[in-house]
């Protein structure tokens, strides 16, 4: 589940990030505010909005029209939207 507090901090550290602009921040900040009040039931591969993760809100946004452009990354990384992925994440680097 990714909640709103969740994608501020998201969305604050990619915009320190090469990664996301600050309009793309303002407006993944928005429509998760527009999501969060409208959204009931099924949300694209999560059960509901309150399960869905990061993921789910990009396709939104594509689906809403609103370009994404890839990023290439290089090297270790991984998606963390739970705290056992988190987990997973450090045991993955602590090489």
């Amino acid at each position: 589940m990714i909640r709103k507090e969740a994608i501020s901090v998201i969305v604050e550290k990619m915009s320190n990030q090469p990664i996301i602009s600050a309009n793309g921040s303002r407006i993944i900040i928005k429509k998760y505010e527009e999501l969060e009040k409208s959204c009931v039931g099924k949300f694209h591969d999560a059960d509901s909005f309150e399960k869905a993760k990061l993921v789910d809100i990009l396709q939104e946004l594509l689906d809403s029209k609103i370009e994404i452009s890839p990023i290439t990354i290089t090297g270790k990384w991984c998606e963390i939207d739970t705290p056992q992925d988190l987990e997973m994440a450090r045991k993955k680097f602590e090489d």
